[in-house]
């Protein structure tokens, strides 16, 4: 679509209308209007100027000794703050939240063992007391069945270790992303009110594992959502490569505060970068502002990184949108990191994604033929403007009528874009999660793209037919409404 140029020429001509309006107000306002106006009103031209990199991670300092009081000068200084900046309710607020909930959880379970053999025993007693008809081998048979009773007993031997210390181990945290500086309470308790809210849900083993799980994202768009949530379920070791800036039509997609329209213009890994802290600001999150390339030879930013390094991690995340760079990781993976798996998405009307097995070579979980795989890796190899034949048949098995629609008006020069709702987006991040979760259980690849609610739904080992029909007897009488006399 044509559109009409800006014409700022025309712009820069125009007599400001508010003059006489301006000479009636005091000396201070008409400056500070006059700012106003001159900004709105002037041609930055329409080239972004190109990002510069940015540190994000937070400053991290221990305010109880001089040299982390030291450190704490060090930035108010660098940033031109004085008292009057410091406001102390801002600064501590976070800490108070996080001590609340602290003292809740301790609460809770002040009188909860710290061992899982005296939990169960816990459970199983109280249960036996308040059933009938029901064994008490066969109501412990089934809360030896999962992870749950170790779970609480790690809960409970945590906070209490904690909760002492809780003003020792709190820190300063400078966040150069908000320019604030916070009090917040120390890593160990953060993590563990994050996990306190997957109990009975997700194995706290399960968390360990993607705790220490590195992964590589290519690309920092339509992975956002996914990325926050999987730092929000305890992620805390992803980077992410995309030389893009965000636009209008992004905001949709993007979560909370990096969907706002005071980042358009600023460059998406940067902004991910970012909002991975504000959700654990102990956590290892990298934005870089360049692309994954094939070698060194096609580097054009310092920010770039080479397939050779983007698939040197536990788990990779592609969601580039050159089809061309798509295919070309697939065989630089298959042959040089078999046994890395990659995690592909797509946010079409109904969404897909899945971890691939490089190894197994069926890329895109297509079933594509070796001659459609060379067309689709090599460079020129199509006319330009039938580029969306790649991206077709990527897609090809799960693509909806309304999504092929959409590629033919792209295909024929009608629009230049395919659309990308926002539920997608939320919908991958719930199929993404969980099949990184299933996979670092079972470490198992699925045969086929997954759409939303065909991943793994529940992370707990599943109880025996027996077990079963025990916990639904138990429920029967312990949720049972209390029977009326008339």
């Amino acid at each position: 679509m044509e559109r009409l140029p800006y014409n700022s020429e025309t712009k820069r001509e125009q007599p400001n209308p508010f003059l006489e309006q301006l000479e009636s107000l005091p000396s201070d306002s008409a400056r500070l209007l006059s700012k106003i106006i001159a900004i709105t009103s002037s041609d930055f031209g329409s080239e972004q100027p190109k990002a510069q990199h940015t540190d994000l991670h937070p400053i991290i300092m221990d305010y109880h000794t001089w040299n982390g009081l030291k450190e704490v000068l060090a930035i108010l200084q660098r940033e031109g703050m004085n008292e009057a900046d410091l406001t102390g309710d801002e600064i501590v607020r976070p800490f108070r939240a996080g001590l609340e909930e602290c003292t809740e959880l301790f609460n809770d379970l002040e009188q909860t063992p710290t061992t899982t053999k005296d939990v169960r025993k816990m459970i199983v007693d109280r249960i036996f007391a308040t059933t009938h008809d029901i064994s008490r081998k066969a109501i412990e048979e089934v809360f030896k069945a999962t992870p749950l009773c170790k779970d609480i007993a790690y809960l409970s031997r945590e906070i209490k270790r904690l909760m002492p210390r809780l003003e020792r181990d709190a820190r300063l945290i400078w966040n150069p992303a908000t320019q604030k500086l916070s009090k917040y309470i120390g890593k160990d308790a953060h993590e563990l009110l994050f996990k306190s809210r997957l109990l009975g849900i997700v194995p706290f083993e399960t968390l360990r594992q993607l705790a220490k799980t590195e992964i590589h994202c290519a690309g920092a768009s339509a992975v956002a959502e996914s990325v926050a949530c999987l730092v929000a379920t305890g992620a805390t070791r992803i980077n992410f490569w995309d030389n893009g800036r965000s636009a209008p039509s992004n905001l949709p997609r993007f979560p909370a505060w990096m969907g706002g329209i005071e980042q358009l213009g600023l460059s998406k890994s940067h902004l991910l970068q970012a909002v991975a802290y504000m959700y654990n600001p102990y956590g290892n999150y990298q934005g870089f502002d360049g692309l994954v390339i094939p070698n060194e030879a096609k580097r054009t930013s310092p920010e770039d990184i080479t397939f050779e390094t983007f698939a040197s991690t536990d788990i990779a995340m592609e969601v580039v949108h050159d089809p061309l760079v798509k295919t070309q990781i697939r065989l630089f993976m298959a042959d040089n990191k078999p046994h890395t798996p990659l995690m592909f998405m797509a946010d079409i009307s109904d969404p897909i994604a899945a971890m691939e097995d490089p190894a197994q070579g069926n890329h895109f979980h297509q079933d594509l033929t070796h001659e459609e795989v060379e067309l689709m890796s090599t460079p020129n190899s199509l006319d330009p403007g039938h580029v969306l034949t790649s991206v077709y048949h990527m897609l090809r098995k799960e693509i909806s009528a309304e999504n092929t629609m959409d590629f033919l008006a792209f295909r024929f020069g009608v629009v230049r874009f395919w659309s990308q709702p926002p539920y997608a987006a939320n919908a991958s991040a719930d199929t993404v999660t969980r099949e990184v979760l299933d996979f670092l259980q079972s470490r198992e690849f699925p045969d086929h793209n997954l759409r939303s609610g065909e991943t793994k739904r529940s992370f707990m080992p599943s109880l025996t037919p027996v077990q079963a029909l025990t916990l639904r007897d138990i429920t029967r009488q312990v949720f049972a409404f209390p029977t009326t006399q008339r």
